[in-house]
């Protein structure tokens, strides 16, 4: 049985503009004492915002074990930060997330040199996109990623309906049993991303994760980028679990994250 401790804590709203003049939403809390802390910046996936359940879950456990944690909304996505999400792209997603950890660095109650990612399903890919190059991280965790953006349980068209999305120029995704537009430009920005050359180009210790029992990203995918990756690399496979993160599945995920974190100094 896991028991948290009851903490104080504080909280920092933060409101950032993208190079689109599009605001980026979230917020960084942290325990109410004084000091620096290791932050752990939580990026959530494609169909999801930093009000889901296992953001949350997460979240309240880190700071429940001492670190600041950022979340926050992508823009483009079903949170309160801007833009529509038709535009969505991971290469936008990429550059909202670089914004937030620079915006993190410059608190005085934060560890700059360490400062971590967990991100999961598309997010994760964002953070492949923007750590394969910029470096900004002390060490990322990465959840159910898809390897590449066609893959998916979402996104996976035969090529016939492909051509027909090509010549629409967008295609739906269903999300709580409604369709949900977006444009074909996900798909042409996803594939020119090349996420095996963010990978080969890495440079910070990547623990990957993935649900053993996932029927919208297959276990595949962790397997392609692990192989590929230059950086320091971990695996673990969640035995029993799903795409969709219960609370037994959240622990395992922040005990794993946890465990790594300090192996990399992070903590």
């Amino acid at each position: 049985m896991v028991r948290f401790l009851v903490m104080r804590m504080e909280e920092e709203r933060l409101v950032l503009l993208n190079e689109n003049d599009h605001e980026i939403k979230g917020n960084i809390t942290r325990p109410k004492r004084t000091g620096k802390f290791p932050l752990v910046v939580i990026a959530h996936d494609l169909l999801d915002n930093s009000e889901t359940s296992y953001i949350k879950e997460c979240a309240k456990w880190f700071l429940d074990h001492g670190m600041a944690v950022a979340r926050f909304d992508f823009t483009h996505g079903f949170g309160k930060s801007g833009g529509l999400v038709e535009h969505a792209t991971i290469s936008q997603r990429a550059r909202d997330l670089e914004l937030v950890i620079q915006e993190c660095r410059r608190k005085k109650y934060v560890f700059d040199n360490k400062i971590s990612v967990l991100a999961f399903g598309f997010g994760a890919m964002a953070t492949l996109a923007m750590e394969g190059f910029k470096f900004l991280c002390k060490a990322i965790i990465l959840v159910n990623t898809p390897s590449a953006i066609d893959e998916t349980v979402w996104t996976a068209f035969p090529e016939r309906e492909m051509m027909r999305v090509r010549l629409k120029r967008y295609f739906h995704i269903q999300r709580n049993g409604e369709q949900v537009r977006m444009n074909s430009t996900f798909f042409e920005d996803g594939i020119r991303l090349d996420l095996f050359r963010c990978v080969r180009n890495l440079k910070t210790p990547v623990l990957y994760m993935h649900s053993a029992e996932n029927k919208h990203v297959a276990l595949y995918h962790l397997e392609r980028l692990a192989e590929r990756t230059n950086a320091k690399t971990e695996t673990t496979v969640l035995g029993g679990a799903g795409h969709e993160l219960g609370k037994k599945q959240v622990i395992l995920v922040s005990e794993s994250t946890f465990a790594f974190l300090k192996k990399q100094r992070a903590i």
